[in-house]
């Protein structure tokens, strides 16, 4: 999980769960979660501020810039393309490693991932990422 703070710096939180899902729990109150990484996620890359519709962004640049997470790592996340299969190449722009949080060459900031999920028929919308940091109380 990826989280900002109130002065917009970016931590991540590595979650290891063996069968049991836990709930994304922030550092603490003032951090809000950017985004959740699973293997196989799909994100648009390199795009300007992307808003609620896709409509007036043709079809053609988000296919283009349309990828989805492979490797995960504590020290790095790559991504390929969507629609690239060739798993040994890593030549831009086909392959994407983000190395850190900042805005230089490898950074988050820089490539602006937006998380997308694509239906059955092709159609690509924001992936609705509601996560609760409260704990509840469960009553039996």
């Amino acid at each position: 999980m990826i989280f900002s703070n109130a002065k917009g710096l970016l931590t991540i939180l590595i979650m290891k769960v063996k069968n049991i899902p836990a709930p994304p729990v922030a550092p603490n109150r003032k951090c809000k979660i950017v985004t959740a990484l699973h293997i196989n996620d799909m994100f648009l890359m390199n795009l300007p501020e992307i808003h609620e519709s896709f409509e007036d962004i043709p079809k053609e640049l988000l296919v283009q810039n349309l990828y989805r997470v492979q490797k995960l790592s504590t020290y790095f996340y790559e991504f390929r393309q969507a629609h690239n299969n060739q798993l040994n190449t890593t030549k831009s722009p086909e392959y994407i490693r983000i190395n850190n949080f900042g805005s230089r060459k490898t950074g988050w900031l820089t490539y602006n991932p937006v998380k997308v999920k694509i239906s059955p028929t092709g159609e690509i919308s924001l992936a609705n990422e509601n996560y609760s940091t409260k704990k509840r109380k469960v009553i039996i």
